[in-house]
């Protein structure tokens, strides 16, 4: 069957988590940072919405400072091997990585990464999903157009030239409000009588614990220009993204809100990783 995808729609929540513990990175080397490439780490694979935006971070920083900032698709345990990875870095800014709220709010709670917002439609509207994993949206997108899954929540970017050229059709949006970029595809809410239902993604920069607050504060001041550049905001807002660029301190609240929130959600309906 190639006409069922529901969509969620993302909110791009651009910052940088910073944790209180020492750093080994000298006055010299924060006054002079970056003084060389920077890595930003994808755990999914190339041509997904993460991948997507971290370009579009990569590339506006590589032309504001002058130094390679490039992309670096790590896939592998739904995006935890990138997370890893990250975190066992060095925490001098040249090692970053652009979190789903997956990795961030969910896996405290269950340690693994799965599109819950499908878990908890199931769950509102009384009804059982088979959930299957896969390494990116990309090859997600694939078997539902080949028949092989019925239906998924997709980021709306990838999956809007499918749905403009006739090959998937849009059941609903996760979001509160329907989308300036499918403004005739009505909310889960709207649609599936569930007043209240959200399940909206974010994406966050974040570097490992320890990296030094100038060095972060360079970061995130850079990382929220790229993001609100004329340009790239006018291509994110069409895909349906909404660029907000919040501190450190926001995005903390944030994920604790949200880990608070799927926490329940995981507790209620029993869901465990398969051994």
């Amino acid at each position: 069957m190639h006409e069922a995808v529901t969509l969620t729609a993302r909110l791009l929540t651009t910052a940088l988590l910073l944790m209180a513990t020492a750093s080994a990175v000298s006055a010299a080397d924060e006054a002079n940072y970056p003084s060389r490439q920077i890595r930003v780490v994808v755990g999914f694979a190339a041509g997904g919405a993460p991948d997507a935006l971290a370009r579009i971070i990569s590339d506006r920083l590589t032309q504001k400072w002058g130094q390679a900032v490039v992309v670096e698709n790590r896939t592998g345990a739904n995006g935890n091997i990138a997370m890893a990875a990250v975190a066992k870095s060095p925490p001098d800014g040249y090692t970053l990585a652009l979190v789903p709220v997956g990795n961030a709010a969910v896996n405290p709670s269950l340690f693994t990464d799965l599109p819950y917002e499908m878990e908890l439609l199931a769950r509102s509207a009384g009804f059982t999903m088979t959930h299957v994993t896969y390494r990116g949206v990309t090859p997600a997108l694939t078997d539902v157009l080949r028949g092989e899954v019925t239906m998924m929540f997709s980021q709306l970017s990838t999956a809007k030239p499918l749905i403009g050229s006739g090959e998937l059709r849009a059941l609903g949006v996760a979001s509160k409000v329907r989308s300036a970029a499918l403004p005739d595809v009505p909310t889960i809410a709207e649609a599936a009588d569930m007043p209240g239902f959200e399940a909206v993604s974010w994406y966050a920069l974040m570097a490992p614990a320890g990296t030094p607050q100038a060095i972060v504060a360079k970061l995130h001041d850079g990382a929220v220009e790229a993001i609100n550049a004329p340009e790239a905001k006018a291509a994110l807002e069409a895909q349906g993204a909404k660029p907000v660029g919040n501190t450190p301190a926001e995005l903390s609240a944030v994920i604790a809100a949200d880990t608070a929130r799927w926490a329940k959600v995981i507790r209620d309906a029993n869901i465990k990783v398969a051994p």
